[in-house]
């Protein structure tokens, strides 16, 4: 995660408030008992980054998978039953997209038949089109998730924090590490959301045929 989420901070602060995404993606992922791959920046090859995601998901493909669902670290209300909603449907349907509030897409699935690396890589990434694009490419064989709000500014995670929807952990962590980048300016706005995030039952399929990408670059 590269996006501007705090002003005012040091280099080794915003990685820290990185990491803490980072780390509720990951154990958000291992909550659905499929194979994890992280794919890091380095290890993508492209010019572009439709080039280097289409890179990651061809990794993923060439281990022998018969379906990949990438994810990204800047969803905090992603949840492990999302993930086993999208394998459970992938059994079934080319693929299947999570949409972001801002026309983007937290989740992306796909068959290995219905993955194209050159149209792939061409659609409109990171813009209020891209979910748009992600349809037109899949055709009608797709199947959309609930939507979500991401997060990519400060503005964004600001808003987050004093929502219900954020992870009660995740966002006491934050907390800390903001109130000590801004002393003051956080205090008293930790909420406890009024209800728990439901917990998916695990829809696993053969672990020959299934495939999970966590793409932590998004």
């Amino acid at each position: 995660m590269s996006k501007p989420l705090v002003v005012n901070a040091q280099a080794g602060q915003k990685q820290a408030v990185a990491a803490q995404f980072i780390r509720h993606a990951r154990k958000v992922a291992a909550g659905s008992g499929l194979p994890i791959f992280v794919v890091s920046e380095q290890q993508q090859r492209g010019a572009t980054f439709g080039a280097r995601f289409a890179d990651a998901f061809r990794q993923i493909f060439d281990r022998g998978f018969q379906y990949v669902i990438a994810i990204g670290n800047d969803c905090p209300s992603l949840t492990t039953a999302d993930i086993n909603i999208a394998a459970l449907k992938l059994r079934s349907t080319s693929a299947v997209f999570g949409p972001a509030a801002d026309g983007g897409a937290y989740l992306v699935g796909l068959q290995r038949d219905a993955f194209r690396p050159e149209a792939f890589a061409a659609l409109t990434w990171q813009t209020r089109h891209t979910l748009s694009d992600l349809q037109d490419y899949a055709a009608s064989d797709f199947f959309l998730l609930s939507e979500k709000s991401d997060v990519d500014s400060a503005t964004d995670l600001q808003q987050l924090l004093h929502g219900h929807i954020f992870p009660v952990l995740l966002k006491i962590r934050l907390l800390n590490l903001l109130k000590s980048i801004s002393p003051g300016k956080f205090e008293g706005q930790f909420i406890i959301p009024k209800a728990a995030l439901l917990s998916g039952v695990a829809l696993r399929g053969p672990p020959i045929q299934t495939g999970r990408l966590f793409q932590h670059a998004v």
